[in-house]
Formats: C-alpha cells, structure tokens, sequence
C-alpha cells in the first residue's frame, strides 16, 4: 500500500513538472495547533486537562493536523484533478478523490472516471461539507450534460458502487448489474443571475444494508440554494441554504434523519486596496428525527484591522431541542462561546481562541439526583499555511 502511495505520489509530480504550455493548478494548506480542554461533569469528576497537536474546529480533521495537496492538470479537453490529505502524522496518505475527466461537444458533455469528488452537485458549506457520490470502498463514473441553450444548466447521473465499508448486506449475496444500478446519484445545478441551486440524490439497493437484516432503505437527498439578488442591491450581504436527507424513503419513519442550515452574512464591499472593516453572521441549524429535533443559532462578529493583517471577534452558539431530550426538562441543548484573534498572511494564519461549552448529556447512571451537565473549555493556538 506504502509503495502503492509514493508511486502516485511521483506520477502527480513527474506530470507536474514535465508538463509544458498546459494548464496546471496546485493548491495546498498544512495546519496544526497547541491545544487544551479541561472537562467538569457532572460535578462529580474532577477535570481532567487534555494537551495536544490539534487544531480544532478548523477543517483539520480530529488528529494531529492536516496536510493537503490539490493538483488540476488539463490538457486540451482531457484533465486529471486529485486531492490527497494527511490527517494523521503517524498514519497513511488518504486519496480524498483522484479522477480523469474529459470535455466533449464544446463542453457541453464531461465525463469523470476514478475515485469521484470535487461534484458540482454537493453541499459546498459551510457546516456540512458532503457529496452523494464519494465512495470510500470504490470509484465511479460521473456523466455531467451542460447544453448551450440553457447556460448555467447541470444535469447528471453517477454509476459507483455501494456506500461505505460498513455497509455488509452484500456478504453471501449474488450482486448483479441491477444491484451495481440502484446504488447511482442523479444531480443537477442551475446557476442563474439571481439565484443558484444544487440537488442530488441517491438511490440505495436492498443488498446495500448498513444496518444488516433491519431492511433500512439509505437513499440520500442533498441541496443548496443560494440567493444572489440581494447582493445587487446590498453589495457584501449573503443568504443561502443547504441541507442532506438521509433514509427518504425508508418503511419506518424513526430511521430518518434531517439536517439543515441557514445562512445569513454579510461583510461590506472593499474599497480601493482596503479590505472590508468588519464581518458578521448568523448561522441557524434545524436537525429533525422523528422522536427529536434541534435547533442551533450561531451569530458571530469580527472586527478586521490594518487591512485584515489581524481580526478580533466572537461567536457565540445556542443548541435548544425539543421531544425526546437527553434531559427531560432541560432548558437547553447547550450554550457556547467562542472569542478569537487571528493574524492573517495572505492566505495563511496563526489564530488564538478560547472556547467555553455548557450542555445537558443525559441521565448517564440513571439515578436522576443531579442534572447531567457536562462543561468544556479549550484553548487553540492554531497554525495554518495555505497557497
């Protein structure tokens, strides 16, 4: 596997430096952190102080930090895009996707073959970063149609194989090409003046049990949308949305499960060489299953000085969850408070913050003498270099 890695890894660079009047684009980012949190629950146990290489909540993934390294070479009409990532110091190089794609009919038609990602019909964040078509146990086709008489237009379908590796009802099965046919992703996009918007769903095949012998249907419906008239009229000021629907069609509703998000932001217009003085949002989340729903409100504020070489602000987070609730009776989900400074070089930046988090976590030894809080603070010296 080691050696399976370096020879892709030399494959990429020998294309990239031996490639002339071709359209090459590679990008990259390393990130890691000081990090500590000290946990109070309950009021029963003392906190205990965790210290670690960690920057948290900083698409950095949960371990030490992230290294990634993303290569677009394009060749006339035919192209290769790859994103390779490394979450682990002490672990393996992860092929996030690694695919060839061509355009046809003056980019009207692309196909897409390998191990599928960067789809123009996920969610694209922030919150929720997910695409229908990613496959951890396999590759896939990508079929994209982009006619000229609607521009902005497109539609499309995915032909992979099945979900993840947890997936285990295809074990003793016979798999045929209809099998291989209800695991597809069908998608569209429209991007207009005012407007743009993204769905994609996936079908799911009996043999495709993640939950084995339950008979749980996992289709997955994902969207976003996103307003654009606004923005004319108030320039810097945002609204979109987006949103993944899990189990649609399942025979039992309690399978089901819904998350959304809805966004708000807006940061004022640059003038000259300055960068805008300031940005603001609110961020509101609407989970849904059938026995309980949570709903999350996130304003945040930051200040930019000495044109953005430093900001200062906070956010701050509000969980409240309604039905079957970990703690029957409780005001809230959680509460949470995050301020931050952070000192910005061009694209890279080092980050301080401090983050305090209170919330109900249910009755965990049954006894119901207390309520169940679990407290949690950290601190984050974060570390970013992107190009």
């Amino acid at each position: 596997m080691k050696k399976t890695t370096v020879a892709l890894i030399m494959i990429v660079f020998s294309t990239v430096a031996f490639a002339q009047n071709q359209e090459i684009k590679v990008s990259g980012l390393a990130k890691t952190g000081i990090y500590w949190e000290e946990i109070k629950q309950n009021g029963l146990v003392d906190p205990v102080p965790k210290v670690e290489l960690r920057s948290k909540n900083d698409d950095a993934g949960d371990n030490q930090g992230r290294f990634q390294l993303d290569v677009d070479y394009l060749r006339e009409n035919m192209g290769i895009k790859t994103r390779m990532r490394w979450d682990q110091w002490n672990g393996s190089l992860d092929w996030t996707y690694a695919f060839a794609y061509g355009d046809f009919f003056d980019d009207q038609l692309t196909f897409a073959v390998g191990k599928l990602g960067a789809s123009p019909w996920g969610s694209g964040g922030p919150e929720m970063w997910k695409e229908l078509e990613v496959s951890t146990r396999s590759g896939g086709m990508r079929t994209e149609i982009k006619p000229k008489f609607l521009p902005g237009l497109n539609v499309g379908f995915v032909l992979n194989s099945f979900n993840e590796q947890s997936d285990a009802g295809t074990t003793g099965k016979e798999i045929t090409l209809l099998s291989i046919l209800q695991e597809s992703v069908v998608g569209i996009s429209y991007t207009h003046d005012f407007f743009h918007m993204r769905f994609a769903y996936r079908f799911d095949s009996e043999l495709d049990e993640r939950f084995r012998g339950m008979g749980i249907t996992e289709d997955e419906l994902l969207y976003r949308v996103e307003e654009r008239a606004l923005t004319k009229v108030v320039p810097g000021l945002q609204f979109w949305a987006l949103g993944y629907f899990s189990c649609v069609s399942a025979n039992d509703p309690k399978n089901s499960i819904m998350t959304n998000w809805f966004f708000l932001q807006y940061e004022p217009p640059q003038l000259g060489t300055l960068v805008s003085p300031f940005q603001t949002y609110v961020r509101v989340g609407y989970d849904w299953t059938p026995d309980r729903s949570l709903i999350y409100l996130k304003p945040a504020f930051y200040w930019k000085f000495f044109n953005n070489l430093f900001y200062i602000g906070t956010a701050f987070s509000y969980g409240q969850d309604y039905g079957t609730k970990k703690w029957e009776g409780s005001p809230y989900s959680y509460i949470e408070f995050e301020p931050k400074i952070q000192f910005n070089f061009g694209r890279s930046y080092v980050a301080f913050l401090y983050n305090w988090r209170r919330e109900y976590v249910g009755d965990y030894d049954g006894r119901g003498t207390f309520e169940p809080i679990r407290q949690t603070q950290w601190i984050n010296l974060r570390f970013c270099m992107q190009m």
